[in-house]
């Protein structure tokens, strides 16, 4: 079956197994509410769904790929640390750590930020920033991809789901919030 291995279909069996526990999990709060047309389970429903599509993503990557073409990305770095196959010196293992860290350090800087800021004018950065950590190189790609998902990101949630993200609380950023949701919301 492709390049996948028995341990892709099994992480690909767990992740939908525990997609449709939480699908099923939703029918406990599923109610109407008047101002939102598509009840109280559409948002974590709409989670449900991204969770299934990366899954999917995930495995149909490794079944047309395998697991050897991860090129410069920080899973193939950490596969090559670990099996002493590298040749690299302790300053690329430093980098790799600095990088791991950086990962871990980075959504608590956009949570910690998202208050004052705002989410719809700090999240491509972020998306951004982790594209980068994870490896990414080419400034065009990371740009391409930040927009799209910003895009896809900003539709979920202003117009499908109606959920209130925070708009930030300093001037630029909160009139731009204001500005772009006014714009989605009668558009």
């Amino acid at each position: 079956m492709g390049k996948a291995s028995t341990r892709d279909i099994v992480e690909l069996a767990i992740w939908l197994a525990f997609a449709a526990f939480l699908f099923i999990f939703s029918f406990e709060f599923n109610q109407n509410i008047e101002i939102y047309k598509f009840g109280a389970s559409a948002w974590p429903r709409g989670i449900i769904i991204l969770i299934v599509i990366a899954a999917l993503g995930n495995f149909y990557w490794h079944w047309r790929y395998g697991t050897e073409f991860q090129g410069h990305s920080i899973g193939a770095q950490a596969a090559e640390s670990d099996s002493g196959s590298s040749d690299d010196d302790d300053s690329d293992s430093l980098s790799y750590y600095g990088r791991m860290g950086l990962i871990l350090l980075l959504p608590v800087v956009y949570a910690t930020l998202m208050e004052s800021i705002g989410f719809y004018t700090l999240t491509p950065f972020f998306i951004a920033g982790v594209i980068y950590l994870l490896g990414e190189r080419n400034w065009l790609r990371i740009l391409i991809i930040s927009v799209v998902s910003y895009i896809f990101i900003l539709l979920m949630f202003a117009k499908l789901l109606y959920v209130g993200l925070p708009v930030g609380t300093i001037h630029p950023f909160y009139d731009y919030s204001n500005w772009l949701l006014a714009f989605l919301q009668n558009n």
